[in-house]
Parts: structure tokens; sequence; C-alpha cells
């Protein structure tokens, strides 16, 4: 045989690659190979052309607008305490230096009415079934259903329990009073029970039913929204309504139904302020952005009405609180103490015309009220009448 080396043979030369016995047709030829640059290229080739699933195509450019580049303008002032917040053209109209607004509450001081005073709950069958006829001050509380009404209530008394906390929404059905007594006018009857007089009291905090979505039928849902209304036009009449505090979730924002109560407030001529709640729950700007669209409504107000500050009833002032982690307590204590002694001079003058009055409105002054564990209800029999009744927890 000739010399050099023989032919490497195809592993499949001469063979059928589905039968290893071989196969006498097939051809003793090596298949045809290619460069690798070839390769790539009949490979593309057979790609198809549309892409993968899972894979979305690239975003296409924004159009670059000069009204969704800017940030709306800032109406809002900061002040001393950094969970308080003024109205720009408020501040500007009143010549009130922001910086100098709840110096106080910086410093983490609290009101002295608060330090030497207590909260206590009041039984409406302690206040013979009908609502306070004292010359006492009062501030209400209102806000959606599960908004943290409760928590913002215990956490500015400092009692845990004070406020029935629960996780469904519209618990609150009824109208509950608190009453701020001097701790020197309280008799302790043991078990965390204190005997004292309502009439005693420097103010009351109100728990109104809250408004929106509830865990309760629509009428009656209905029926205690409307009476929240009647009650709150009734304590303007009597001037024993300073403000009402309304409640808005810091996670949410202002709602259309919130800004519906709000001009509900307007027309009813009650003073309100708006409080942030649930504020450890969201960032600085969401909460910087919410403040500000309370301080524009506050703005346009102002110059869209003749009335100026005078025919204003929203407060320039927006709070922003969590009831967790205590932010913006004592800032909103400062806030509730000034509506309390607003008016002592005239608060004097009635107190003297109020001496001597009696259960029967004879002589011998009012007698001890206990402070009850459990709550009552506040029920209306008719729209002229209304009554307070206990509930079956309280029996």
């Amino acid at each position: 045989m000739g010399g050099g080396p023989r032919p490497k043979k195809s592993r499949y030369l001469g063979k059928n690659p589905k039968n290893k016995k071989g196969n006498s047709n097939q051809k003793n030829a090596a298949p045809p190979t290619f460069s690798k640059k070839k390769q790539r290229q009949s490979n593309s080739a057979r790609k198809p052309t549309a892409k993968p699933k899972g894979k979305l195509p690239p975003r296409l450019p924004k159009a670059k607008s000069e009204d969704t580049q800017k940030a709306p303008p800032a109406y809002l002032y900061p002040t001393a305490s950094p969970y308080a917040y003024i109205a720009g053209c408020a501040a500007e109209e009143m010549g009130i230096d922001p910086r100098i607004l709840f110096d106080d509450a910086r410093e983490g001081r609290i009101p002295s009415s608060f330090m030497s005073s207590q909260f206590e709950y009041v039984s409406p069958k302690n206040l013979g079934h009908e609502l306070p006829d004292f010359p006492i001050p009062e501030v209400c509380f209102l806000g959606k259903s599960n908004v943290g009404k409760s928590s913002l209530i215990n956490a500015l008394t400092k009692k845990k329990e004070l406020a029935k906390i629960s996780k469904t929404p519209g618990r609150t059905q009824q109208v509950n009073y608190f009453a701020l007594v001097k701790k020197d006018k309280c008799q302790h009857q043991g078990r965390g029970v204190y005997a004292f007089r309502p009439s005693d009291s420097t103010g009351f905090l109100v728990d109104l039913p809250g408004y929106g979505y509830a865990a309760a039928p629509d009428a009656k849902v209905s029926d205690w929204q409307a009476k929240t209304q009647q009650f709150l036009q009734e304590r303007r009449d009597s001037t024993y309504l300073r403000r009402t505090f309304l409640l808005i979730d810091a996670r949410h924002g202002v709602a259309n139904f919130d800004r519906a109560v709000m001009g509900w407030f307007d027309d009813a001529s009650i003073p309100y302020s708006i409080v942030l709640t649930k504020a450890d729950r969201v960032g600085r700007p969401q909460l910087v952005r919410s403040v500000n669209d309370v301080c524009m409504r506050y703005h346009s107000q102002l110059y869209g009405t003749d009335g100026g500050l005078e025919g204003i009833y929203q407060s320039p002032v927006v709070h922003v609180t969590s009831s967790r982690d205590g932010e913006g307590i004592e800032t909103l204590m400062w806030a509730i103490d000034g509506d309390f002694t607003a008016d002592d001079t005239q608060e004097e003058t009635m107190a003297t015309e109020y001496d001597g009055w009696g259960p029967e409105g004879g002589e011998g002054g009012e007698e001890l009220h206990v402070s009850a564990l459990d709550y009552e209800e506040l029920e209306y029999d008719s729209e002229d009448e209304i009554e307070l009744t206990g509930n079956s927890n309280a029996k």
C-alpha cells in the first residue's frame, strides 16, 4: 500500500445514524462544513422575527412638557414644630412669623392644662341622657371610618384604652364625650375608676361616628351620618363647639369625600382644622404634597372670595400626626389647649352664672359622676329631641 496517513473518517461515514449496522445506500461523503461566521449567519437567519415571550419592548421616550416637569408651587410654610404647617398666604395676611408657631411643642413641652388634668369618659347616664349644657368648650374629631380617630384620642389623652379601637371600619356609631378634669377634682374609686363632676371639666373631646365606608347596613350608616351633621349644627348654635378636627389618612391624601365634608363645613360655618394621621406609614415627600394640597385650598378660598379671612372657616394650620410613634401629638395638644382657653373671660362670666346648678335645677350643686368603663350610645328619637340611651354592654 502507498505511504502516508490514511484520511480520518467521519463518525457516521458509511453508516446510518439510526442504524449502527450501516446502510449501503448511504453515501460515503462527509457532510459539508461551514466556517463559524457562516454558521452564525445561518442561525440568525432561522431565528423568528417576533420577540420572545416574557420580554417587553423598550418603552417609548416620554414627551417633554413644561407642565408635567414642573411641580406645583409651594403654598405652605413650616412652623417651629416639624409636625405643623401653615398656609403661606395666611401667615402673610396676618403678619405671623411661622418660625415661632408651636415653639413650645418643639421643645417637648406639654400644655399646663394637660399636665395638671386627666381625661375621663363621660357616661350619658350621668348627663341626664342629654347633651351637656355646661359653659365648657368642645372640640370634635371627625374622619373616615378606620382613619385612626380612636388611636389619636388615646394618644392625646395618654390612655391606651380610653377610646375603643377596632379594625372593623365604622365601629364608632355614637357620640362619645371625654372630659379634661383637673386631678385635684377627681376622686379615685379604685381599679382605674374616678368620680368627678362634668361641670368641673376644662374642656371636652368629642368622638364622632366616621363617614364613608363602614361595616354596617347602608341605611344605618346614612342615618348616623345625618345625625352627626345635626349634632354639629346644634353644638355650633350653642356656642360650645370651638373646632372640629377633620382627620385624613396620610396614605391616601385628600379624597373627594373629604373635600365634600370640607365644603359642608364651609356652608355650615363650622371652624375646622385638617389633621393627617398615620404619618409614619408614608414618606416625607408624600406628606408635604398632601399638606400643600390643603394649603392650596385655603389659598384659593382667601383670594377667591370677597369676605377675606373672616369668611373662611378652614384653619390655615395643618397637623401631621402618628399615634403609633407619637409624632405631632404634643403639637396637637397645644392647638387644642388654645381652643379650650380662647375665651377665658367669657367662660368665667358664664361659670359665675352657672354656680348653684343642681341635678333638678335647684340648690345644692351637682352630683359626682363616676367614670364608666363601658360606652353608651347616643340615639336620636326625633329631629327635635336627642336622647342618650345605654347599650347592652353598659348594663
